[in-house]
């Protein structure tokens, strides 16, 4: 290009020599000849700026795993000082950074049936990204599974029920899977339990493969719509019923009875400060439950309860319930055990007391006044009365009826006739 230049000064005849006059144009022209000659052989360099502004931003190309709960991204866009979240609409924000340089976050378990948002924030050739996936739940509104629930029972048991979705078919069909989160095993139902072909139920008798924490996963199928999922999180110790406590026993004495009782037998290892109990001692014909509220009494080595109940004591039963000392709902009451003389003998017995009362307190009063009666008489003696000898006794074989007179004497014309004896 100089040769160029050269060539088209020559043709244009030698250049004046000579002082040129102040503010000529010829002063600039080697200048302006320079820089119209650059943009002609690099014309790229008047169009850097524009093109650096509409340069697109990177993109991570963000994906989720809902099985093994990992965030991943792509990796070669260099991307550092990550971080992933987890937008959940229950929990809020759940932020976790990866591992090194790892392009991927692992999130622990979380209930994902209700949607979640996540986000990955980095930094890329010098400029921050930011990067949003939404994870919904996938299928009709409706259709996923109502009134889950599950609880242990018996300290070895499972039970697990729910309902039909209201929008599910009439084909749909559930299934439930349980993972512990600590292990990461996971298990199917074994035994389900069908509602018109529909399964709405589960039952698990081995509970060797579940964690203190555990995962659980309730899908659907159908040929006619697809079902949404339903996922919840559940510790054992959530879950589990306590069973009522066993050997339930009274003993007595002349004063005092002492209850005597041991503690339910648990999945989750618990000790007796664990336990808080209530006791309902009734009498046996009253009702249990239906007068003196329960005691309660917290949870000891030796469980027990002294009470005052002096003899003659009437016919009780006591029984007992359980609960965690921390909250959570009561166990059912144990069998009741009775102690106490039968009370059908209290309504007798205060009815054979007034009695015997009532005839003692007559007897005394009739002997009371037997002895004073008696008394007066000994005070005042009667008076003896002249013997009449005639009429008496032994002049009666002497006396002779009317009856054996002769007819022709009347009664009246009889004489008197007086019989002197001499008596010797």
């Amino acid at each position: 290009m100089p040769g160029t230049l050269e060539a088209t000064q020559g043709a244009a005849g030698p250049m004046p020599r000579g002082p040129r006059p102040a503010g000529s144009p010829g002063r600039f022209l080697p200048a302006a000849l320079v820089l119209l000659l650059t943009l002609c052989l690099d014309p790229a360099a008047a169009l850097a700026p524009e093109l650096a502004e509409v340069e697109p931003a990177p993109r991570l190309s963000v994906t989720f795993n809902p099985k093994s709960r990992r965030l991943t991204w792509d990796c070669r866009e260099n991307a550092t000082d990550a971080r992933c979240f987890m937008l959940h609409k229950e929990k809020g924000p759940i932020e976790i950074k990866p591992w090194g340089k790892a392009c991927a976050c692992t999130f622990n378990y979380a209930p994902l049936h209700g949607g979640v948002t996540f986000e990955v924030h980095a930094t890329v050739r010098g400029r921050p990204v930011r990067e949003e996936l939404l994870y919904p739940n996938p299928g009709h509104e409706g259709t996923a599974a109502r009134n889950f629930s599950c609880f242990i029972y018996d300290a070895g048991s499972l039970n697990c029920t729910w309902a039909r979705g209201p929008a599910a078919p009439g084909d749909v069909q559930y299934f439930l899977f349980i993972e512990n989160t600590k292990t990461q095993t996971e298990q199917e139902c074994p035994l389900y339990s069908p509602d018109s072909g529909t399964h709405t139920g589960c039952h698990l008798r081995d509970l060797s493969a579940l964690g203190f924490r555990n995962y659980f996963l309730l899908n659907g199928t159908s040929l006619a719509a697809p079902i949404q999922y339903f996922d919840s999180i559940w510790t054992a110790k959530e879950i589990e019923r306590l069973s009522p406590p066993d050997n339930v026993t009274v003993y007595c004495n002349t004063s005092h009875c002492r209850i005597r009782w041991r503690p339910p037998q648990t999945w989750i290892p618990l000790t007796y400060k664990d336990f808080t109990y209530q006791l309902d001692i009734q009498r046996r014909h009253a009702g249990l439950g239906s007068g003196t509220p329960p005691v309660q009494v917290a949870g000891e080595a030796e469980n027990e309860y002294c009470f005052p109940s002096p003899e003659p004591r009437a016919r009780q039963a006591v029984r007992v319930r359980v609960a965690d000392v921390r909250g959570g709902p009561w166990s059912a009451w144990s069998r009741p055990a009775a102690f106490g003389s039968d009370t059908r003998a209290g309504p007798a017995l205060r009815l054979y007391v007034p009695v015997v009362l009532g005839t003692l307190v007559c007897a005394l009063v009739l002997g009371f006044l037997f002895r004073r009666f008696v008394g007066l008489r000994a005070l005042c003696p009667r008076v003896p009365q002249v013997k009449d000898k005639v009429s008496s006794v032994d002049g009666v074989a002497h006396q002779v009826p009317w009856e054996d007179f002769a007819p022709g004497i009347r009664k009246g014309e009889l004489e008197d006739v007086l019989t002197v004896e001499e008596v010797s």
